[in-house]
């Protein structure tokens, strides 16, 4: 399974579909997770064309106004998809492999840059996996650090 987690910072914006045409086109993934989308909706003409046509599913958690946003697309000629479960800070799916049998559930997130929720987020996380025993992955746009040299730059909140 090839999966790509990415930051668009707006998926809409000039250059992304390039972007995506170049580089997440030819890996032929088979799980995509866009963060920081900044739309509200897609309509199926704009899904369709992400990937070059392929058969995706497609599920999202709507940004509010500007701001956040997710959009995850599963291949459907390799994959079932099981369940969706879309909550405040991620969007999350369980697939059935469609050679194998096996169950997978793979997790996008868009965690908050304000500290007055990142403890919410947390549990969100804590909660998604709490009775889930299966094979997982989750990626995405965490906003948090393990140590100031995770930092791009150097302004630091360390609360």
């Amino acid at each position: 399974m090839i999966c790509a987690f990415w930051n668009s910072r707006g998926i809409s914006a000039p250059g992304r579909k390039k972007f995506i045409d170049d580089n997440l086109v030819p890996l032929n993934v088979d799980y995509i997770g866009f963060q920081e989308t900044k739309k509200e909706n897609f309509s199926n003409s704009f899904l369709k064309s992400l990937l070059g046509n392929r058969n995706f599913g497609w599920n999202y958690l709507p940004a509010v106004g500007t701001a956040g946003g997710i959009l995850v697309g599963i291949n459907c000629d390799k994959f079932d998809i099981v369940a969706w479960d879309i909550r405040v800070f991620s969007v999350s799916t369980v697939v059935r492999n469609k050679v194998s049998g096996a169950n997978i559930r793979i997790t996008t997130v868009y965690g908050p840059s304000y500290d007055d929720k990142k403890q919410a987020f947390i549990s969100e996380l804590h909660g998604l996996f709490l009775n889930w025993d299966g094979p997982a992955m989750i990626g995405g746009d965490f906003n948090l650090i393990r140590s100031p040299e995770d930092k791009s730059s150097g302004n630091i909140d360390f609360r």
